[in-house]
């Protein structure tokens, strides 16, 4: 019985720290905050804005440490 009791408490645990983990994970992805080891550089298309009528602004990969910006000109502007 105490075997038992203590194997349910230890995946109870688990589970809450899992969920926490998750959580915070979440808040750090959507809010732009740093994310272990690296700055997120946009998380969306206003982000990228270069106040340039003449681009596309657009962030690839939002988010992510992997984010960017990319300014495509617009065909008309060519």
């Amino acid at each position: 019985m105490a075997k038992t009791i203590f194997i349910v408490v230890t995946v109870l645990i688990s589970i809450i720290i899992f969920v926490s983990l998750l959580s915070i994970l979440k808040d750090a992805m959507t809010t732009g905050m740093s994310v272990v080891g690296c700055e997120i550089s946009c998380s969306d298309n206003a982000d990228c804005d270069d106040e340039n009528s003449c681009t596309n602004d657009v962030c690839m990969y939002p988010n992510s440490c992997e984010a960017m910006c990319v300014h495509s000109l617009v065909d008309s502007c060519r």
